[in-house]
């Protein structure tokens, strides 16, 4: 049989299947070199062979409301119930009159959404036969395929002999964006090999296999969606299909989908770190996304009805938490696509979102002439939506991209659709509109930008910073928070350029205000601030780790230990920390343990004026603060409250003991110290012991601690009991002695009245936890 021939591609086809690879291989997110590679070959596209010239009406009236919507943000903020801007006005942070708080941001992803739009008439739009469509979808699952393959040998010995090109190619930071293309190229891979196998054709057997390389790269990848989503979409393609086949009765399909299915489910039992992940799945809302998703709710529904803008979710959201706020991660997004939307562009960007998502199926994907694609492509398509509801793949470019090229490969347009046809003339000048925003980007990437973006902000943040004077640094800081005065880390930088320059600025201590007021959820950053202020501004660096002690949940006691461990900490200081304990009783009892000796005594009678059973005490505190009472406190106060507080016994009998010692109360110390002291298991030497042949061994080999130990029992056993003390006290010398030794010498010293060498010999068994 003879082959036939390669189908030609044109530029077009080519440089879009570049571009869609691009997207995929760079792991496309927000890296700002990366978007304006793309947005740059999406200009070029449009000018150099734009596509069709037609639109259907239907689709454009809704897209175009979709970009009035966005566009709104850019209206004056007094139209609108715009309360949320309130709180930012409160701290005396200064907002733009629009209503987004972030233009020049908003601009920037409002630019993103239009390119976007602009890639998806590409995708969708092409003119194509079907060969040359199955050509382009083979090369780009080869493509994907490597991305596979990459996601299987990381951690593996194979690793780091790979370039770093190829070795980081298609893998996202977030393992759910590459599973998301691993789940693409498995369904379209898996749809091909049964389209051969049903043509009893060979290479079905290359893109099955293939298929097994997506399925066991989503294993190692490690992303649950990705696996439960991959072996649904096997079960629904099969359903599409039968649908569009006109032997439906072919029971191959469905055999095939179904050992698929089993084999991935074995392969994810196999795998211990996935079934890890899915047990903290099963296990409850251990990942807090149930919390995110109830703030998000609470934002929308208090929010106006167009939403805070694009771009602005981060810097809204993180000073509105409520049920997510004991997160420790600052929430950068809502791990859901739509609930994102919903927070900048309302719900009406919801509804006009889902009502261009079923025009695109009704006119592109309802009939075509190639169903086999097509399949596929609603099957992707349905997945990929479905995982938006969870995570964020819609706002990713780099899965957004390649999701929209492999369905649009599968998709066709009716001729009959009422469309309206665009010159080429008009698509061209788009693409120097993209060009041109594809230059202003690039410029962005510096400190004098023409049109800020992301990575304007960051070059403030980053690079320019250091090499600038103090008047210089702060300059471009009060720039940089014109573009985004939601961003904590400008307030804290300008704060501290402020306190470092030759003429401190008071509203230094404003600024870190500010930056706290943003990240609501860092530990860093208040520790962070208390560190900068605490020989300038001690005021502030109370303020600071208050903030600290807020925030540190389960940590408040480890933290506020560490603040008295500063050098240098006079009475005054320790004073003011004592007084953030408010009334935690843990925090209080390390406070007046770490009080200078004058301090200490009527810090104490204060703290048990107020608490003396030591309710809510930890007993660890507990036992400290005892043992610094006998330290370095009023040892008579302690001898004489003991008796009238039976409740203390159980933690503070060590330091009673040291208490009782230090007045020469020795006998009694000893007395409390092994009636409290856990016996020790010793060895059993019952039966009888010639003592002369113990004394032989011994002598044979001093270091021997266990003839040592026979010894002393023979001894003991025949009333020497002299002699029996003297041999404890050489094996008590034994670097390797048993532990058991030091308890018993101090059991046979109180024996004799030797009370005061006893509580020496006792006291390091005390410190034993």
């Amino acid at each position: 049989m003879k082959k036939p021939p390669r189908p030609s591609i044109s530029v077009a086809a080519a440089l879009s299947w570049l571009i869609a690879m691009a997207a995929a291989w760079l792991a496309v997110t927000s890296q700002p070199w990366a978007l304006t590679f793309l947005i740059f070959g999406v200009g070029t596209l449009y000018l150099w062979t734009p596509p069709s010239g037609e639109l259907p009406k239907s689709l454009l009236l809704f897209l175009c409301l979709l970009l009035l919507l966005a566009g709104v943000a850019f209206l004056p903020a007094a139209w609108f119930d715009a309360a949320f801007r309130q709180p930012f006005l409160d701290h005396g942070m200064v907002l733009p009159k629009t209503l987004s708080p972030q233009p020049w941001l908003s601009l920037e992803d409002y630019l993103l959404l239009l390119t976007s739009l602009l890639w998806a008439w590409c995708c969708f739009e092409t003119k194509l036969t079907l060969e040359q469509r199955e050509f382009l979808v083979a090369g780009f699952l080869i493509g994907l395929g490597l991305v596979a393959l990459n996601t299987i040998l990381r951690g593996t010995a194979l690793e780091p002999v790979l370039p770093s090109f190829l070795r980081d190619g298609g893998q996202f930071e977030n393992r759910n964006q590459t599973g998301d293309l691993l789940v693409m190229g498995g369904i379209f891979s898996f749809a091909r090999g049964l389209s051969g196998l049903s043509r009893r054709q060979w290479p079905a057997l290359f893109w099955m296999v293939l298929t097994g390389v997506f399925m066991v790269a989503m294993i190692r990848n490690g992303s649950r969606a990705a696996v439960g989503l991959f072996g649904l979409g096997l079960l629904l393609l099969v359903v599409v299909l039968r649908m569009t086949r006109r032997k439906k009765r072919d029971a191959r399909l469905m055999v095939a989908a179904v050992l698929t299915v089993v084999g991935m489910v074995v392969l994810s039992v196999a795998s211990s770190s996935l079934l890890d992940r899915f047990c903290i799945l099963v296990a409850g809302n251990r990942e807090g996304r149930l919390p995110i998703y109830q703030d998000v709710v609470s934002m929308v529904s208090q929010g106006p009805w167009c939403g805070v803008g694009l771009g602005n979710f981060e810097g809204v959201f993180n000073v509105q938490r409520v049920q997510s706020l004991q997160l420790t991660a600052r929430c950068l997004h809502p791990d859901s696509d739509w609930l994102w939307l919903a927070a900048e562009l309302g719900v009406i960007g919801v509804v006009l979102v889902m009502v261009l998502v079923a025009l695109t199926f009704r006119l592109y994907l309802w009939k075509t002439p190639f169903p086999r694609l097509t399949s596929a492509g609603i099957t992707v398509a349905i997945l990929f939506l479905i995982h938006t509801f969870f995570d964020v793949g819609g706002h990713r470019i780099g899965t957004a991209w390649s999701c929209l090229y492999l369905v649009g490969l599968g998709a066709f347009r009716q001729s009959a659709t009422n469309t309206i046809r665009f010159s080429p003339l008009i698509l061209r000048l788009v693409g120097v509109l993209l060009l041109a925003m594809a230059a202003l980007r690039f410029q962005s990437m510096s400190v004098n930008p023409w049109m800020p973006t992301r990575a304007s902000v960051a070059q403030m943040e980053n690079s320019s910073l250091p090499h600038a004077s103090a008047e210089e640094q702060r300059g471009l800081l009060e720039k940089s928070l014109g573009w985004a005065p939601l961003d904590w880390t400008l307030y804290y930088q300008r704060a501290v350029v402020r306190m470092q320059s030759p003429k401190p600025d008071e509203s230094s201590d404003d600024d870190f205000d500010r930056a706290l007021f943003l990240e609501q959820s860092s530990l860093d950053l208040p520790l962070a601030v208390g560190e900068t202020c605490r020989e300038a501004d001690p005021v502030e660096a109370l303020a600071a780790w208050k903030e600290v002690l807020k925030r540190a949940g389960d940590r408040r006691e480890e933290f506020y230990q560490n603040f008295y461990a500063h050098p240098g900490l006079d009475a005054k200081a320790r004073l003011q920390l004592a007084a953030l304990a408010e009334d935690d009783p843990n925090l209080r009892i390390i406070a007046v343990i770490n009080q200078q000796p004058s301090e200490f005594d009527w810090m104490l009678e204060n703290f048990l004026t107020a608490n003396p059973s030591l309710d809510g005490v930890d007993p660890a505190l507990a036992r400290k603060l005892f043992d610094h009472w006998a330290d370095m406190g009023d040892q008579m106060a302690l001898l004489q409250e003991w008796p009238l507080h039976p409740e203390w016994q159980s933690t503070g009998w060590r330091g009673y003991a040291k208490a009782l010692a230090k007045a020469g109360r020795y006998k009694e110390a000893v007395a409390l110290g092994l009636q409290q002291l856990p016996a020790p298991q010793m060895p059993d030497f019952s039966a009888h012991q010639n003592s002369d042949e113990a004394l032989r061994q011994y002598r044979a080999d001093p270091q021997d601690a266990f003839a040592g130990i026979k010894l002393y029992f023979a001894q003991a056993a025949t009333g020497a009991n002299d002699a029996a003390l003297g041999t404890l006290r050489e094996i008590v010398k034994l670097p390797r002695r048993p532990a058991y030794i030091q308890y018993l010498l101090v059991r046979s010293l109180a024996a004799v009245n030797q009370d005061e060498e006893a509580w020496q010999t006792m006291e390091p068994l005390l410190e034993k936890p």
